[in-house]
């Protein structure tokens, strides 16, 4: 559905230049949910508002729905942005129009003059996003949640193949940021929609994505699919992001408490290994000895994982034959000291 080829975007103020977007390439499937994730400055911003040309690209080639982004003329510019929704972190509702009003904008921007039209496709997706009894309601009368679910319902107005999230849920407390995401999902699962997440909480991108982009300082360092991303980071930011998400910084703070000499490994356990009981057959067959340092089993979109800290005990031998076991099952290992 998008593709980005070596794009370049560059602001210049006075004599300084700032690199948003250095080289980038990128691919989003159609019908997926793709998560695009950095701190802020790192250009994630600039790359969604690329996508529909609210920012302009300096280099490279960008095509949305077999478009070439960069060539469109205005009218055929328009009509691209008709198929390419795009929702905010601040919501930009009008204050003075009622929420129905605010969701019939783009239909009126788009030509629709018949009001009979405009109220029935405004009652659907008011009705979808579960403020059917909202409609006659002005923003300020409004929490932030149902605010961004006004927002969410105005990007769908034209009925677009892509949806684009510039932070939807930073303004959120944790408990809106949840029903704002399942809404989301349920959306990309009954409409088949393309959605691009940009976000800065990597929490976000566990919850509904299926593929992440990680970007610092105006490059991609690193993607895949989001357990291959979320359990094994590569680059030093994804592991960053990680770390934060999980609180595996604190593992190093155990490490030193712990007094923990020896051989630590982290087991990584993906679908039904999660609730496999390999590691009690290990135990019980080879006679591994461990103390438990962290673990949690949660789940990455649909796919339960579980991850485990151990501090080996033992002879070197049982250590040995215990951890092939495990490899041999399909259990990732990976050696933290």
């Amino acid at each position: 559905m998008i593709h980005l080829e070596n794009v370049s975007k560059t602001y210049r103020i006075g004599a300084r230049e700032i690199h948003a977007a250095k080289g980038v390439n990128l691919h989003v499937k159609t019908g997926e949910i793709f998560g695009v994730v950095g701190h802020s400055g790192a250009g994630k911003s600039t790359l969604v508002r690329l996508i529909n040309r609210l920012e302009t690209a300096d280099a490279g080639r960008i095509l949305v729905d077999g478009d070439e982004v960069l060539s469109l003329d205005p009218d055929e510019l328009r009509a691209l942005r008709r198929r390419v929704g795009m929702i905010f972190q601040h919501f930009n509702l009008l204050g003075s129009r009622t929420v129905a009003q605010n969701v019939a904008i783009p239909l009126r921007v788009a030509g629709l003059t018949d009001s009979e039209q405009i109220n029935a496709r405004v009652a659907e997706l008011l009705d979808l996003v579960g403020l059917a009894d909202q409609r006659h309601e002005y923003p300020a009368q409004l929490s932030g949640g149902q605010k961004q679910r006004v927002g969410i319902a105005r990007a769908l107005a034209n009925r677009p193949k892509v949806l684009l999230c510039d932070e939807a849920t930073s303004a959120l407390d944790p408990q809106t940021t949840r029903s704002v995401l399942e809404l989301l999902e349920q959306i990309n699962r009954s409409l088949g929609l393309t959605i691009v997440l940009i976000t800065h909480e990597m929490n976000v991108v566990r919850s509904i994505c299926d593929r992440v982009a990680v970007m610092d300082g105006g490059e991609i360092v690193e993607s895949g699919a989001v357990t291959q991303v979320f359990l094994h980071p590569q680059h030093p930011t994804s592991r960053a992001f990680v770390n934060e998400a999980e609180h595996l910084d604190e593992l190093e703070e155990v490490l030193k408490v712990a007094n923990v000499e020896g051989r630590v490994v982290r087991l990584t356990f993906i679908g039904d290994d999660a609730y496999a009981p390999h590691l009690a057959h290990a135990v019980r067959e080879h006679g591994l000895d461990f103390t438990i340092l962290s673990g949690h089993i949660e789940r990455i979109k649909t796919t339960p994982c579980g991850q485990l800290t151990l501090a080996l005990r033992g002879t070197s031998r049982a250590q040995d034959v215990a951890i092939s076991h495990l490899k041999q099952q399909g259990v990732g290992v990976e050696f933290l000291q």
